[in-house]
């Protein structure tokens, strides 16, 4: 990518940032910028290509949110990533003491998916991440499984029966349909659908890597599910044996319905490990099967599944009537941090009381499974006090900690298994502090006349081709722990709707010590109006 001509020397974030109309004007308060005790930050990543999303436009719309709480960075109903990234706030007239939304992003070329966000009193800053399929990429990433064929309708109906699947995946997981002949289609609203072609498209996602998980739809904690008895249940979690989303069109109309059941089925990763059992899964065992409706974000329970063996592989079979998501998952209760006597307790000797902070998610004991869609921006000073807000009741989960704000950064650690609702640990961090470079505290201040102007931003660093965060920038305020001293780094500023090289949030800047304060900094044309 060319940066040449793009790059504004200095911190120019944009005139909204510094300007002295509070961004803040459409919510009723008489308060400073600084109103917003409860931020969220959901990074949305195309791992087949991260660049992708930084010039790539995505629609992002706010369910479960009937009294309006949730608003942009400047305080706006306007949702807009930028660079991947979507920086949301609570509007603190409305908050409630238990805060549950969902994020539904969709776009051009993506499957859709949705990011339940569910927030205590105590947080302060979330930390969401989920992965977007590119179902244009040339190649999807390790886990995930793309397969699409056109099949021949006669008199709109099926002739020869479909027989399809995905490929294999190294571990062994695939999905595969099959239609019968006599089969006719049906859109969303229940209406015959004409056409001589049925395109169907398998994607398949296979739970031994990390991000086929970051692209589980609804997350592994979501907010309620329909249980099998169809009544609506919050306070679950999900240990997925893989999943899959199955779409069918006929012409430019998509297929949500059939005049009779298809066949799907879904084979498994030998290697999981049954939650029930504690033993490899095997032939006989349960698994419930779920559906998905993309379009509220919501599991619904579709039966209980049992694994048989076929050809020497271990699969579970179903039907269905309708299309959407399907997931092999097993579901059970969660505590939260208000009812768990679970704890991490951090111990970090370094001399200067830093108060370091890192990306950190919890995973299931052995897996890359996260344990739901939330991962936190944690202090890690000494005497801090780690507690998970929802928790698995009766699984063992890991911590594990990177070596930065992103979990693109590397990983430092990863905690024995705990049960966290009831056990204890202590993790020491002294030595993995040592290694890293000395923090560096930066502070920005520009003027208006005499007013000083701090912005208030997130801030992210591109480097070997990833787009780091490195945190929010507050009141001209931001600490850095893993930059270097003397390097040049290209600087973001996440701004919503800001995307691409050509504007003025893309900065270069090289820190010469580990205390830098841009005094009196020009500000853009206009800032002061």
């Amino acid at each position: 990518m060319n940066y040449k001509n793009t790059i504004l020397r200095g911190l120019l974030i944009l005139l909204t940032l510094f300007s002295c109309t509070s961004p803040l004007k459409d919510i009723e308060l008489n308060v400073s910028t600084d109103v917003f005790s409860q931020r969220v930050l959901i990074h949305l990543k195309d791992p087949s290509n991260a660049e992708n999303l930084f010039n790539r436009n995505l629609k992002i719309e706010i369910l479960d949110d009937p009294q309006g709480m949730v608003v942009n960075d400047l305080g706006k109903r306007e949702f807009e990533s930028s660079y991947g990234y979507l920086g949301l706030a609570i509007d603190p007239s409305k908050a409630t003491d238990d805060i549950r939304f969902k994020v539904k992003v969709s776009g051009e070329g993506y499957l859709t998916t949705t990011i339940p966000v569910h927030l205590s009193p105590e947080d302060s800053m979330s930390v969401y991440s989920a992965n977007l399929v590119d179902l244009e990429a040339d190649e999807l990433i390790n886990g995930v499984d793309k397969a699409k064929k056109t099949f021949e309708l006669i008199n709109s109906e099926v002739v020869t029966e479909v027989d399809f699947n995905t490929e294999a995946s190294e571990a062994g997981a695939s999905t595969k349909v099959k239609v019968a002949p006599g089969t006719t289609f049906k859109d969303i609203n229940g209406n015959e659908i004409s056409g001589d072609g049925l395109d169907v498209q398998l994607v398949n996602f296979d739970n031994s890597n990390m991000e086929a998980m970051l692209s589980f739809p609804g997350g592994f904690s979501p907010n309620m599910i329909i249980n099998e008895n169809g009544e609506e249940e919050e306070g679950n979690y999900f240990i997925t044996a893989g999943f899959a989303s199955i779409d069918m069109w006929v012409g430019d109309t998509e297929v949500k319905q059939f005049s009779q059941p298809i066949d799907i089925e879904m084979t498994i990763n030998p290697d999981f490990t049954n939650p029930e059992t504690g033993a490899a899964i095997k032939a006989g065992d349960q698994i419930p099967v779920w559906s998905y409706d993309d379009e509220v974000g919501t599991w619904t329970y579709h039966q209980m599944g049992e694994v048989v063996e076929k050809d020497g592989k271990l699969c579970v079979d179903f039907q269905t009537d309708h299309l959407s998501w399907y997931n092999l998952d097993y579901e059970g209760a969660i505590c939260y941090s208000t009812e768990s006597t679970g704890a991490i307790n951090i111990v970090n000797n370094n001399p200067g009381d830093l108060n370091y902070e890192f990306y950190t998610q919890f995973v299931f004991e052995g897996t890359d499974q996260p344990v739901g869609a939330i991962s936190k921006i944690l202090s890690f000073k000494n005497g801090e006090v780690i507690k998970l807000y929802e928790a698995p009741e009766d699984r063992k989960v890991q911590l594990v900690v990177y070596k930065g704000r992103t979990r693109d950064s590397e990983e430092m650690l990863r905690t024995e298994a705990f049960y966290p609702c009831s056990e204890q640990v202590t993790v020491d961090i002294t030595d993995h502090v040592k290694e890293l470079p000395p923090a560096i505290n930066l502070e920005v201040i520009g003027y208006c006349g005499d007013q000083p102007m701090r912005p208030t931003v997130h801030l992210s660093v591109l480097k070997d081709g990833k787009l780091l965060y490195q945190g929010l920038m507050t009141n001209g305020k931001i600490t850095f722990y893993n930059l270097n001293i003397n390097t040049e780094y290209l600087f973001i500023a996440l701004v919503p709707g800001q995307n691409g090289f050509d504007g003025g949030a893309v900065v270069t800047e090289t820190f010469t010590s580990s205390n830098e304060v841009f005094d009196n900094y020009p500000l853009p044309d206009g800032a002061c109006d």
